[in-house]
């Protein structure tokens, strides 16, 4: 159907955003899933969401730590290539934390 638009409710679309918030913070589907039904069950008290953020708050300081590693590797493989790759070639090895 050419020009059909699909009507959604609000509280469809605070679903969807909220799944791709989600997604974002690197939670994977099937986690997003037990979640929500845990939370629409009624099983979600102060103490089981801050277990949760925690553990998110785990997760992303994992995947901070990589890319602050990652971009150290590369500025430090930039200066070597201006420097005209005298010496060793920079190793990402060398820059995990």
């Amino acid at each position: 159907m050419e020009g059909a638009y699909q009507l959604f409710k609000p509280e469809d679309v605070i679903t969807a955003r909220m799944i791709r918030l989600q997604q974002t913070l690197g939670y994977t589907l099937g986690e997003i899933l037990a979640l929500n039904e845990e939370y629409r069950a009624g099983e979600h008290s102060s103490e089981r969401t801050v277990e949760i953020l925690q553990l998110q708050i785990g997760r992303l300081q994992q995947r901070k730590d990589a890319l602050e590693a990652a971009l150290t590797f590369l500025h430090r493989k930039v200066e070597w290539v201006k420097a005209g790759k005298t010496g060793p070639a920079p190793r990402l090895e060398d820059n995990q934390l």
